[in-house]
């Protein structure tokens, strides 16, 4: 049997900017530059939508079809790309794999849920699997 998910976007944001400005770190890194993302964001939606932070910059870039490559940050291979859609199944991932951390990060209080759960569902989002860590 198959289950649909209905997400806030708000946990999305959250869990992205979370791993993004620190949680992945320690395995994950992007060579796309805050220059071209904000192109891309200039082109599609104009100058007032701009972020003010290159994490929530990067999600603005992904919501838009925008494609972020995640490589290894100490080995620098290609772990794999991932896409506002990508977050979305890794969404999907956690709440099959890890449900109850699922249930920390879909709280609508979101005062249960820490960096590491940012990076697991980071991690299903790119790798699809938990890897490092």
């Amino acid at each position: 049997m198959i289950v649909t998910i209905n997400v806030n976007p708000q946990a999305i944001e959250d869990l992205w900017i979370t791993a993004f400005e620190g949680g992945s770190s320690y395995w994950a890194e992007t060579r796309l530059s805050r220059k071209e993302m904000e192109g891309f964001v200039r082109s599609t939606l104009g100058d007032e939508l701009m972020a003010q932070s290159t994490s929530e910059l990067a999600l603005q870039y992904m919501k838009h079809g925008g494609t972020i490559k995640v490589y290894d940050a100490e080995e620098g291979g290609m772990l794999g790309m991932v896409t506002y859609d990508k977050l979305k199944q890794g969404m999907q991932l956690l709440a099959n794999q890890y449900p109850g951390t699922f249930s920390k990060v879909c709280d609508p209080d979101g005062a249960d849920w820490d960096a590491w759960d940012a990076d697991t569902w980071l991690q299903l989002s790119v790798m699809g699997e938990v890897v490092f860590g």
